[in-house]
């Protein structure tokens, strides 16, 4: 879903002198307990943040800004104190410090502004000037912007809404890939880890993600998990808890990603953010069951998270996540057909024999230390390993393709004349990242091209559209009750991506660049109830299609 791209304060904003050096120094003479709650409500008020909505506590923290932060502050946006990255990364350095008295045990206004110019050093290192000016801007100059505010990465609005029905779906797999081993298998899990049943594990990510929406409407929003609860030993044994009562060198602030609780010295957990849950639930979650050889036994090639992604790419994101859904469209006048391994992609949709989608899955997943490091080359060589190179991604479907302008008769039965076919070439992928802004146009305008003889054999090819998985998974019941919606929905995707990079080409402005920009899932909420059905209504298209129970 669209996030909000927004300036973020910065030290020099308020300050004249040189930014200094980042670090925890102004911290470390209070209660390190204090900080560290205080940095959890920040960084869940960050969570929470929206372009026109100012939480309490974000509103009583600017207070304590310099008095000129009245002359500083844009007028009638709400403020961007700062972004999850910043907050972990300030945690991780004040873990990494040895745990000592506190100097003070008075928290007044010297307390917060503390924390505050701590958050403003961090954020001027954290959010260099990106040097747009009047320029012409390019693709790498959105992706800058957006890796500094860590936008379009773990995808906390598709884990709310879908999240638990995706960990439901991977279980169905499961028990369908195990067969009669499965209950073996669960039982395994179940006296490894203390879950009641494989299905906990859900149950418990989705009542964490209400606990935060009931928090985050309080004016000093926290989770705590007290010591009797028994989500506490399960949340410890599942490694998603960081000690903070002791001294923790070497801890790095990606570690806090997936151990998404802080434990403190009143021996209760504290939730930092429910944001990196999809990372947790599907990724984390699959290293922690090959970690402790928990699939050893039913999975015997299975000796490393990377052979797993191997298989669980074709086997689950492929045959059983995404054909399995977009076969369930099949219905007179749409066709639904398998990949053959050779000739044809990971999935082809025909559409009243005229309009023919092909689809290409990618399930991989882009190296947290890319974005760690704000890696531009890293996330284009990304990007070109697996869409828009040589071999992968555009490079299938243009193969696709001249094998259908040869064969649509014999291997697709097609009795429409090609010159008659609509084709459009569809990449679905996995990561988030993929949804950043301008990755589509970059794709198009980096891809190899199709022969122009082969071009000239159809009626039309339109360009190539980069689909988040989970737009069919939250839509399939609108695209079940209208087979054009997909169609226009595309069409008029690159119709407004055409439109609006002419008018930045005329004037040069850079919202039409930003806005010319936008990715298909971003775009497209809204448009026609997209991206509208509630959870009950997803869940229950969802559940006839796998075979939930």
């Amino acid at each position: 879903m669209q996030q909000v791209i927004s300036s973020v304060l910065v030290y020099s904003q308020f300050y004249p002198d040189p930014t200094p050096q980042k670090d925890v120094s102004r911290l470390l003479k209070w209660d390190r307990d204090m900080v560290l709650r205080m940095l959890i409500s920040i960084k869940l008020v960050c969570q929470h943040m929206s372009r026109n909505h100012q939480h309490s506590f974000a509103e009583k923290l600017i207070q304590f800004l310099p008095p000129q932060r009245d002359t500083r502050l844009d007028d009638g946006s709400a403020i961007r104190i700062t972004n999850k990255t910043v907050v972990l990364k300030i945690m991780a350095d004040l873990l990494n410090q040895p745990c000592t008295a506190a100097a003070s045990d008075v928290f007044g206004a010297a307390f917060y502004r503390d924390i505050l110019n701590t958050i403003l050093i961090y954020n001027e290192h954290q959010f260099p000037y990106a040097g747009l000016g009047n320029q012409k801007l390019r693709h790498i100059d959105a992706w800058t912007v957006e890796m500094m505010q860590e936008l379009n990465a773990e995808n906390v609005h598709a884990y709310a809404r879908i999240g638990g029905i995706k960990q439901l779906i991977y279980i169905q797999f499961l028990k369908e890939k195990f067969g009669n081993d499965y209950p073996a298998f669960e039982q395994e899990v179940v006296s490894f880890t203390g879950l009641s049943s494989m299905y906990e594990i859900a149950l418990l990510f989705m009542n964490l993600e209400i606990a935060y929406q009931k928090a985050i409407k309080n004016d000093v929003p926290i989770v705590v998990i007290g010591n009797k609860d028994v989500k506490y030993p399960l949340l410890c044994r599942l490694d998603l808890v960081t000690d903070a009562t002791v001294h923790c060198p070497g801890i790095t602030y990606e570690r806090l990603f997936t151990a998404p609780f802080l434990k403190l010295n009143d021996d209760h957990l504290y939730l930092i953010g429910t944001t990196d849950f999809d990372l947790i639930t599907t990724k984390s979650w699959d290293y922690y069951l090959v970690k402790n050889r928990l699939f050893e036994k039913y999975l015997s090639k299975v000796n490393s998270v990377h052979v797993l992604k191997g298989i669980w790419g074709k086997e689950y994101i492929e045959s059983f996540l995404s054909y399995r859904l977009l076969k369930s469209l099949e219905t007179k006048g749409i066709r639904v057909l398998p990949s053959d391994d050779r000739t044809k992609p990971d999935v082809t949709l025909i559409v009243n024999e005229k309009d023919v989608f092909m689809i290409e899955v990618k399930s991989a997943a882009l190296n947290n230390r890319i974005t760690s490091a704000k890696d531009i080359d890293g996330f284009k060589d990304f990007i070109d390993k697996n869409v828009s190179g040589s071999s992968k991604g555009v490079a299938q479907l243009n193969r696709n393709i001249e094998f259908l302008a040869e064969y649509a008769t014999s291997a697709y039965n097609l009795k429409t004349p090609i010159s008659k076919l609509r084709i459009y070439p569809i990449i679905v992928y996995t990561d988030h990242h993929l949804s950043k802004q301008a990755v589509n146009d970059y794709v198009i305008a980096n891809c190899p091209n199709l022969p122009q003889s082969t071009v000239n054999k159809f009626q039309s090819i339109e360009n190539v559209t980069l689909i988040h998985l989970d737009f069919f998974l939250e839509n399939i019941l609108l695209l079940k009750k209208d087979r054009s919606l997909l169609r226009n929905l595309i069409c008029d995707y690159h119709r407004y991506v055409r439109r609006t990079k002419k008018n930045y080409d005329n004037k040069e402005r850079h919202k039409d660049f930003f806005s010319a920009m936008v990715s298909f899932e971003t775009w497209s909420v809204g448009y026609n109830s997209v991206y509208q059905d509630n959870t009950t209504e997803i869940f229950s298209g969802l559940a006839k299609i796998y075979n939930l129970t």
